[in-house]
């Protein structure tokens, strides 16, 4: 991993960014689906301003530049929700997801269970969260995005050690 990488909580300001790094991020999966209106393209930078109301954002940061974002909340009984992990296209495969991964496990070391979804059809994302401990438990699809088949991903702490 390049050691100039940060992992830092980002701000409401950053969310021009973050929406640029999503939607260059989410081309791939639009044209894996064939669906170029899925909620990460089509979202507004108002709708981002407010998810910071109610997530935690943390921004990957290479050479004073913006290259990945991550959207985190806490939830009933413990359980850590992860969404949206975003990665630039020019700096995927350098190890930035899996920064940003883990130190979502640090920041919220007292979780009791992480839990993600990506769509069913994303083998790429599918095998990079099981290559970070995560299993799918379930599926669901979402209605009015030509339902989209999502998985369900769980990674379960045993003693505030993930497993």
């Amino acid at each position: 991993m390049n050691q100039n990488l940060q992992i830092i909580k980002a701000k409401p300001e950053n969310s021009d960014i973050k929406l640029a790094i999503q939607k260059t991020a989410f081309q791939s999966e639009a044209q894996l689906h064939n669906n170029f209106n899925i909620p990460p393209l089509v979202q507004s930078y108002e709708s981002i301003i407010k998810d910071f109301q109610h997530y935690t954002f943390f921004k990957a940061v290479l050479n004073n530049r913006i290259v990945g974002a991550v959207k985190t909340s806490l939830i009933e009984n413990n359980i850590v929700w992860i969404g949206r992990l975003v990665v630039h296209p020019d700096f995927q495969r350098q190890e930035i997801g899996s920064a940003l991964m883990n130190y979502i496990e640090v920041i919220y070391a007292e979780a009791f269970k992480f839990m993600l979804f990506t769509t069913e059809k994303s083998i790429q994302n599918i095998q990079f969260y099981e290559n970070h401990g995560y299993n799918i438990t379930g599926s669901i699809t979402e209605p009015g995005h030509d339902n989209i088949a999502l998985v369900k991903m769980e990674k379960p702490v045993l003693n505030n050690e993930t497993v």
